[in-house]
């Protein structure tokens, strides 16, 4: 849903400052729900404005801004560690694509390295002989992390 134009949102207040309509009334006037009303007016309070707030939704990042940079500090000490072995060592709840995605928002690029097999074949998924199901393990396979 598209949130409405700043000029019905400054009217609204305006509307609410002359103190001759309730809310309910403001609602029905503006055709917006009374909820909405109450929302626009507890917003003015507390910051000052109207404005709408669209950076505040979505899914928020798993990793953090302090993750972020342990995550740069360890690409410094170690080019060639993985992205397994990043979340690992720093205890991270997320997968490995959410530290991939996190390094491709702070502009990290990688390459393969410098002395790996152009067209090896690795496996990605290694039987377990117990009870016959196949795990997820990481492969081994390098990447060299450049700035």
């Amino acid at each position: 849903m598209a949130s409405l134009s700043q000029d019905l949102r400054e009217r609204i207040i305006r509307a609410w400052e002359e103190g001759r309509h309730n809310k309910l009334e403001i609602a029905h006037r503006f055709d917006v729900s009374e909820s909405f009303v109450k929302k626009l007016i507890a917003q003015k309070k507390r910051l000052g404005h109207v404005r709408s707030l669209h950076h505040r939704v979505g899914r928020k990042p798993k990793i953090n801004a302090d993750e972020q940079e342990q995550l740069l500090w360890l690409i410094k000490q170690e080019p060639g560690i993985t992205l397994y072995e990043m979340r690992e060592r720093l205890n991270l709840s997320c997968s490995i694509q959410a530290v991939h995605r996190a390094l491709q928002r702070m502009g990290v690029v990688f390459k393969k390295g410098r002395y790996a097999a152009a067209n090896r074949v690795v496996k990605t998924f290694v039987k377990s002989e117990a009870n016959g199901s196949d795990k997820a393990k990481p492969n081994g396979a390098r990447s060299t992390f450049c700035e």
